[in-house]
């Protein structure tokens, strides 16, 4: 039986001979590589891989370049149409030098049909429809970048109606032919009750695989006897639904411990897959992890979306109308808040024939906090602990940006100087406040509800 890597692995491989010439690959080149290695035209590889450049470049440029730096490499000719041949027959000849073969990483196994890879084992279970995508393509951009350059967890952060879920559905589409099982579970949907549930869930998934399933007693040894062995992509949106309320933000539920000690495996052990959360609240298991430019980890936070964007995203489903003026209010309004925007913009469009301004005139006097926006917040301000509820209270009273010292002068002794700090690091993991020049303050809409709450006690 002849030699075999799957695409990922011959990627790696000529990325380590490579570097040892001081060549790093960029985004462009490892998508041509990839489309290489399965066969593909430049025709088909501009079309699957949505290349951000031209076809012209990439078939007179980019792709002339790659190969020779390949001949020069593996000191051997290469051919786009003959790729395979070349690269196998270097990694033999290394694997065949006891000296080279244990610098070789395990990782690498030529043993793996590239089939798998050419067409991934796929389990969308519950995945939204992701509709209009405005305003996302440096995010989208930046966590491919991640992805590409070994990123084993990743953490979209951002509070509810953000975007995070379509951001993760659309990163997951773009890259999902890089991976050999490409998995999407909600825990916010499935509220699996603890992290053997969902691993029994995944494991059914994985049992498609030509593989001999493990036989451990523990559950995260078997998931990761896969995540190990197989290039695998798991999504799992909504992680909030396993963290506790009324605390701090980060702790685990009762019960949903576990999660941790995945996430210190996937993030601090070498393997090829890629865990992606969505979430509301930073977990504190990944207080420490994920510093540098290129960490395993890394956590994207996710604003709202800027004036354009939105702009956008609303004429595309809405018809209306506005001066540039009343267009920046609405949205700042909203602090680019995809969820809240949509809301109102059907309003607007059903009771005040579309027309931006009349709806910011009435909204001057009443409030701009209803119907599903009200819920959405209020889900997001049931979770917090006693002393962020303090802090808020206070930041409502202030109703301007305030220094730390100010509010310790203020809510003190209800929260001590120690927890003062571990609640502001709390309220801004859930994206409640904001820190701009040493001041904290609140967005606009949140600080209209958090009035409302106020007012209310």
């Amino acid at each position: 039986m002849g030699l075999l890597m799957n695409t990922e692995e011959a990627l790696l491989f000529i990325e380590k001979l490579l570097a040892q010439q001081g060549y790093r690959l960029n985004d462009l080149e490892r998508a041509i590589f990839r489309g290489a290695w399965q066969g593909k035209s430049y025709k088909e590889i501009h079309r699957n891989y949505n290349l951000q450049v031209s076809l012209d470049h990439a078939m007179r440029n980019v792709g002339p370049k790659l190969w020779k730096l390949l001949r020069k490499a593996l000191d051997e000719p290469i051919r786009m149409k003959d790729l395979q041949g070349p690269i196998l027959r270097a990694y033999a000849a290394l694997a065949a030098s006891p000296a080279v073969a244990a610098e070789i990483p395990p990782e690498v196994s030529p043993t793996m049909p590239d089939s798998l890879t050419s067409a991934p084992i796929v389990s969308w279970e519950m995945t939204p429809d992701v509709g209009i995508f405005c305003g996302r393509n440096p995010d989208l951009a930046d966590l491919r970048e991640h992805i590409d350059v070994g990123g084993r967890l990743i953490v979209i952060l951002g509070m509810a109606g953000v975007g995070k879920t379509t951001l993760a559905i659309r990163l997951a589409q773009q890259v999902q032919d890089q991976f050999e099982v490409v998995i999407w579970r909600s825990l916010s949907v499935n509220r699996y009750e603890s992290l053997a549930a969902l691993t029994q869930d995944l494991l059914r998934v994985f049992g498609q695989l030509p593989d001999e399933p493990p036989m451990s007693s523990n559950y995260i040894t078997n998931l990761w006897h896969y995540l190990s062995r197989y290039r695998c992509l798991i999504v799992l949106d909504g992680l909030e639904a396993v963290l506790q309320t009324s605390s701090d933000t980060g702790s685990f539920q009762k019960g949903c411990e576990p999660y941790g000690e995945l996430f210190h495996r996937i993030g601090d052990t070498y393997h090829r897959s890629c865990l992606i959360l969505t979430s509301r609240e930073r977990p504190q298991e990944l207080a420490n992890m994920g510093r540098g430019e290129h960490a395993p980890v890394y956590i994207h936070p996710l604003d709202g979306l800027g004036e354009q964007a939105a702009r956008e995203m609303l004429l595309s489903k809405y018809d209306l109308e506005g001066s540039e003026q009343a267009w920046s209010l609405f949205v700042r309004l909203y602090a680019g808040n995809p969820f809240a925007l949509n809301i109102a913009a059907s309003k607007i469009h059903d009771l005040y024939e579309g027309d931006i301004a009349q709806f910011l005139e009435v909204h001057a006097q009443e409030t701009a906090i209803f119907g599903e926006i009200r819920s959405q917040l209020s889900q997001q301000f049931t979770r917090l602990s006693p002393k962020e509820n303090v802090i808020l209270t206070y930041l409502v009273k202030a109703g301007e940006p305030v220094r730390r010292n100010q509010i310790l002068h203020n809510i003190a002794p209800r929260v001590s100087n120690e927890d003062l700090d571990q609640s502001l690091q709390s309220l801004m993991g859930r994206s409640l406040i904001q820190r701009n020049n040493g001041h904290y303050s609140l967005e606009s809409f949140i600080l209209e509800y958090a009035q409302e709450l106020t007012n209310n006690q």
